[in-house]
């Protein structure tokens, strides 16, 4: 059950402590499950979307193809269809990964990841939308971004992202065969077992950024990081800007990597290390030792046999920034291919806590398990998907939790939904800027004069950087004096009533009138802040037939708009 007002009576009656308004349930009481979003793909390996879109685009590794899912239905023509340019001959090769521009709304670009043969390589491309049809890509739009050359058929990588500084980010593997013989992934002239990083939109294909790391001997510029196995699924938190990577180890370990924001020219430690263990140097020439401190450690490392038996690769995962499941906010999800574990865990101050195994809570109420997992995505809404390859499309929802401040009744939490978009909140007030009171202006009070009152109005806008007008008629004398506060009143003073409190941030101006007419044209300051705010103004003059000497207005109530 979802409340709309934040009130401490609301709260104290449904006996739940909040530690400020809009602020986050004292104790965990959420508890997980999965819905079937969609099914029926063909060894989907993918699922992406575009913040505030309601589609969902599944990437399908063998048929080469990116589907559409929208209000639950699968759309009968692909968005894409390159079968007859992919090699999916190898079990790791295909179709693997897509990245929609960060101006996708605008411009229609995204870019896939594939393998291809004759020869064997990697091809990122990208690609338009159609001028007819959005949800059907222009085949003709086709631009080759990059590629390289792959030895073997496995280790590809295949992910792609846009990262927070809008370059393009490309993990790739080491190339394949086993215990990378040819140490490529330390290898700093090669782009195998690497993050790549590039721009694509200073030039065409891409421009190398200029703060691409340089400490690298002999480095290939488009390197960001080195020292990957087969990076298999990463992710950026949203909020944070960390990069998340799943590494796929050798034959015992798997690892979790975590990049810090803005923070270029990291070696993983493939293949001197795997995981937190040594493996080897061969081939690799001159290189940091087993253990150097050159290293950055993963922040998460499990065995093929302990604790989850049966594991044999990481399929790394997303971090929870979605606004319906509080209790998430921050949570990373990843899992294994092999054992079908689904784990999680949150960082808090640069410190891994609430480890959990999830397998169980988020097992299809259906019956069964999820298994195969190639991939983990988020929606629309940032809400986290989860890839089978069996060809089902899964959302983590909330089967019970606590009740949280909604104010708009649109079923996300107010404070989470500022956090992600602190442009929700413009006055910084903790409320949503479509939750203030009705913005614009309502007059108060009535006529405040016995004998004759003055009428007072308002119009044009009141938002910031704008102009408000205060009209006010019947005025019996020459000048008309505008009185402001940012309290109202009803106080008697001069055989009439004060409709605004003169002790709180009182301005006055005074308006010649023209007859019996006056109007002040006063600006509101250009300062987001304000929205939300309210002015109470009241007008006046002279007038000798008064008992106290003077005619008043009714009130205006100015509320600030967005």
């Amino acid at each position: 059950m979802l409340f709309p007002k934040c009130s401490p009576a609301v709260l104290a009656a449904v006996g739940f402590v909040y530690a400020a308004c809009g602020g986050q349930p004292a104790q965990a009481q959420t508890t997980l499950q999965t819905e079937l979003v969609a099914q029926g793909f063909q060894r989907p390996i993918a699922a992406k979307s575009v913040p505030g879109d309601d589609r969902i685009f599944v990437v399908e590794q063998n048929a080469g193809r990116v589907r559409i899912i929208q209000n639950g239905f699968v759309l009968g023509t692909p968005f894409l269809d390159i079968d007859f340019k992919t090699d999916d001959n190898g079990n790791e090769e295909g179709l693997l990964g897509i990245a929609f521009h960060p101006d996708f709304a605008s411009n229609g670009f995204f870019y896939v990841n594939y393998t291809a043969s004759g020869p064997n390589r990697t091809v990122v491309e990208r690609y338009t939308v159609s001028a007819g049809d959005p949800n059907v890509a222009d085949l003709a739009s086709a631009t080759q971004i990059i590629t390289f050359a792959q030895p073997f058929s496995n280790h590809n990588g295949g992910d792609l992202h846009f990262g927070p500084d809008g370059y393009l980010y490309i993990p790739t593997g080491d190339g394949g065969g086993a215990g990378d013989t040819a140490c490529n992934a330390q290898n700093t002239a090669s782009f195998l077992g690497k993050i790549l990083r590039i721009d694509v939109d200073s030039a065409v294909p891409y421009a190398v950024p200029p703060t691409n790391p340089t400490g690298f001997t002999g480095t290939a510029s488009e390197l960001w990081a080195i020292g990957l196995r087969n990076p298999w699924r990463a992710a950026f938190d949203r909020l944070t800007g960390e990069f998340y990577i799943g590494d796929v180890g050798q034959n015992a370990f798997e690892e979790i990597d975590i990049v810090p924001a803005t923070d270029e020219g990291h070696n993983l430690g493939w293949k001197i290390m795997e995981g937190n263990n040594c493996f080897g140097s061969g081939n690799c020439g001159a290189v940091p030792p087993c253990n150097s401190p050159l290293f950055l450690d993963p922040i998460y490392t499990y065995g093929h046999s302990s604790p989850f038996g049966g594991s044999c690769s990481v399929t790394g995962g997303e971090v929870y920034r979605g606004q319906m499941i509080p209790e998430l906010f921050g949570t990373y999800f990843f899992a294994d291919y092999c054992s079908n574990v689904i784990l999680s865990f949150k960082m808090v101050g640069g410190t891994m806590t609430e480890q959990t195994n999830r397998t169980a809570e988020l097992a299809p109420a259906t019956g069964g398990s999820i298994n195969q997992i190639t991939s983990f995505g988020v929606d629309g809404d940032g809400e986290v998907l989860i890839v089978e390859q069996g060809g089902q499309i899964w959302r983590i929802t909330a089967a019970s939790q606590p009740p949280f401040v909604d104010c708009d009744n649109n079923g996300k939490a107010d404070d989470l939904e500022i956090t992600m978009n602190p442009a929700l909140d413009l006055n910084s007030n903790g409320t949503l800027d479509v939750c203030e009171p009705t913005c614009g202006f309502t007059t108060y009070g009535v006529g405040v004069s016995p004998v004759n009152f003055i009428g007072l109005s308002g119009s044009g806008s009141a938002q910031p950087g704008s102009t408000a007008v205060l009209a006010a008629t019947g005025v019996p004398s020459n000048p008309a004096v505008f009185f402001a506060s940012t309290v109202a009143a009803n106080v008697p003073v001069l055989g009439g009533v004060a409709l605004i409190d003169l002790a709180f941030n009182f301005q006055l101006k005074v308006v010649p009138t023209a007859g019996t007419s006056a109007t002040w044209n006063a600006p509101i300051p250009n300062q987001p802040g304000l929205v939300g705010v309210k002015a109470y103004i009241q007008a006046a003059a002279i007038d000798g037939t008064q008992p106290g000497g003077w005619a008043m207005s009714n009130g205006v109530e100015v509320t600030i708009c967005p």
